[in-house]
């Protein structure tokens, strides 16, 4: 058995849950922390997560929401744009210079790490419905080949985050979620593609912050309950963030 390695995603600048997380990794006992980007984004407290974040991680890709710093912020919906164009003007430099000089992606022996999916590291989503419709499409279906091209891009394992959603995705287009308050994940034969979920905004009506612990043969999938409601109450509190984003956090959506 290897080394134990957390691994987060979707921060989206929620420090109540980022701490829990963190603590959380700490009591695991795990050996080593990596995040797969979104570090900001959504929630009111962008510089300490990139702080904490910076000082704990072995590794840190970037995000859609970290890259949107960067560029324009079309693609984004309204409140996430305004959450940007708010980060922007208050992360302090050195915060947004260590951002902007994140990877998209990192390899480790046969194991890949993205934020988005193997074939487009940053912007493009897989979601769980995407494997019955790929086995409904056969393998001519546009969605079908889709995740053969994202497959081909994993030699054994990959771990995205982006959706929000953790699961497991096979390469024999099969999909597993895992079952609360805990579930694990053995490797075995076939490819796979693990959705860690998100720390700052999960979004499978399960409030908790989700993450997991990967050993290199095995992926136990984690849920932490964390302060949300101050979380929320900083959001609400920020004229420059909308209601919404802190309402959804109660929810889990």
């Amino acid at each position: 058995m290897g080394e134990r390695l957390a691994i987060i995603s979707d921060i989206h600048a929620n420090l109540p849950a980022l701490d829990a997380v963190l603590e959380d990794a700490r009591r695991q006992g795990v050996e080593r922390l990596a995040c797969l980007g979104d570090v900001v984004g959504y929630g009111a407290d962008p510089a300490a997560c990139v702080e904490a974040v910076r000082s704990v991680c072995a590794f840190t890709l970037r995000g859609n929401h970290d890259h949107g710093l960067f560029e324009d912020t079309d693609r984004f919906s309204p409140p996430a744009r305004r959450a940007l164009e708010w980060t922007r003007r208050n992360l302090p430099p050195a915060g947004s210079s260590w951002l902007r000089r994140l990877p998209s992606r990192r390899e480790e022996g046969d194991t890949l790490h993205v934020h988005g999916s193997p074939r487009d590291p940053i912007h493009e989503y897989l979601y769980e419905t995407e494997a019955r419709t790929a086995a409904r499409e056969g393998p001519g279906g546009p969605t079908a080949r889709k995740l053969a091209e994202c497959f081909r891009e994993v030699r054994r394992v990959c771990f995205v985050g982006h959706t929000h959603r953790p699961g497991v995705l096979t390469e024999g287009l099969a999909w597993h979620s895992p079952r609360p308050p805990g579930d694990r994940f053995r490797l075995g034969l076939q490819r796979a593609i693990i959705n860690v979920g998100s720390v700052g905004q999960p979004r499978d009506r399960d409030r908790r912050a989700s993450y997991v612990i990967f050993d290199g043969r095995e992926v136990l999938f984690r849920r932490v309950p964390y302060a949300w409601q101050s979380a929320m109450d900083r959001i609400l509190s920020n004229p420059a963030l909308d209601r919404w984003l802190a309402l959804r956090l109660e929810q889990g959506v």
